[in-house]
């Protein structure tokens, strides 16, 4: 069964990112994407005082 699987697997692995992350409470509309990380989210930030 592992030959087979290792000559033929169902899933082929591309990228593998180890991303930790960790962000103040008094940031407002944050949105992480996987992909993209918060860049999407930037213009759209606030921080509450």
């Amino acid at each position: 069964m592992y030959q087979e699987l290792s000559e033929d697997p169902p899933v082929i692995f591309l990228n593998n990112s180890k991303v930790v992350s960790a962000y103040n409470a008094r940031i407002q509309g944050l949105q992480e994407d996987n992909y993209n990380g918060i860049l999407l989210s930037l213009p759209k930030l606030k921080i509450q005082q």
